[in-house]
């Protein structure tokens, strides 16, 4: 076999060998090309978690606590009261001496709308005996309690005295007091002593609004309108309504008790000793000169 032009030995080894040495090479490749497919360009083949959907977190309201208890008041509703202003019109009341800038008539009107308002609030069925600055009969105050029926009669007024000593709230009753009238005054007397405000007790007195009918009835003096600190309270119209709170405050018990049970209660207080009267009345006054004239008058007792 002749042999190419230029060929030799080494050469023709070397050629074998490369043929030789070829294959290997080849397969080397191809096996790394597939394992280097398994791998994914040297990452590893990371497999898809599955979703996995999350409930927001419920939000955890506070937990309602107890009720709060509501204070609920007794209604007055079934009751009568007659409230009486007293004086009125050309009658300003205590006049003589008075310290107060305010007439007592108009401080008994106010007086008088502030009680007739909260015990309205509770219930109850309320009859004033004047409404504005006029004047009214006494006889005629006296007849209203009668023609409505009423649970209570409250006259309210404000006092005087010769000196500027005397102080203080006074409830009357007249001296034959029933003892349904006995209740309403022990009733008045001490709420008026837990507000805080000065009370002289319990006093009898014939007016004419208290013995000029048949229904239970009392009278209040709210402050002397002769002594300097009563005078200033009684034009201090926050000190008006502290006062009217006092009084509905006393008059609400009382027409809520059943009528055994008041019955019961009276018959202890007409036991009790009276207490004795520290300073007397001064019941009428001279009228001093000139208008307008005193009409404590007004106020004045029937003698039995």
């Amino acid at each position: 076999m002749e042999r190419p032009v230029g060929w030799n030995v080494d050469s023709h080894v070397a050629c074998r060998l490369s043929g030789c040495l070829w294959l290997p090479l080849v397969f080397s490749l191809s096996l790394a090309a597939m394992l280097a497919g398994c791998r994914g360009s040297g990452r590893e083949v990371e497999l898809a978690s599955p979703q996995v959907q999350t409930r927001p977190a419920p939000q955890m309201s506070p937990r309602p606590g107890p009720p709060t208890p509501t204070i609920q008041t007794p209604s007055l509703a079934g009751r009568t009261v007659v409230v009486d202003a007293g004086h009125g019109g050309a009658d300003p009341g205590a006049w003589d001496r008075s310290l107060s800038i305010v007439p007592e008539k108009t401080i008994n009107l106010d007086m008088a709308n502030l009680v007739a308002g909260l015990l309205r609030q509770r219930g109850a069925f309320v009859i004033m005996t004047r409404t504005g600055d006029q004047r009214v009969d006494l006889q005629g105050r006296a007849d209203s309690a009668d023609r409505y029926q009423a649970d209570l009669f409250v006259s309210i007024h404000a006092n005087a005295a010769s000196s500027r000593e005397p102080a203080g709230a006074e409830v009357y009753v007249c001296r034959a007091a029933t003892s349904q009238s006995v209740q309403a005054a022990a009733r008045i007397e001490a709420a008026l002593q837990r507000a805080g405000i000065a009370c002289r007790g319990l006093r009898r007195g014939n007016f004419v609004v208290l013995v000029g009918h048949r229904r239970p009835a009392v009278l209040i003096e709210c402050g002397f309108l002769t002594n300097p600190d009563d005078a200033r309270r009684l034009n201090d119209p926050a000190y008006r309504r502290r006062l009217a709170a006092a009084i509905a405050d006393g008059i609400a018990p009382y027409l809520l008790q059943e009528p055994k049970q008041l019955l019961q209660e009276s018959r202890q207080l007409v036991r009790q000793p009276r207490q004795p009267v520290q300073q007397p009345r001064q019941l009428v006054q001279q009228p001093r000169q000139g208008p307008p004239t005193n009409t404590l008058a007004a106020r004045r007792p029937i003698v039995p």
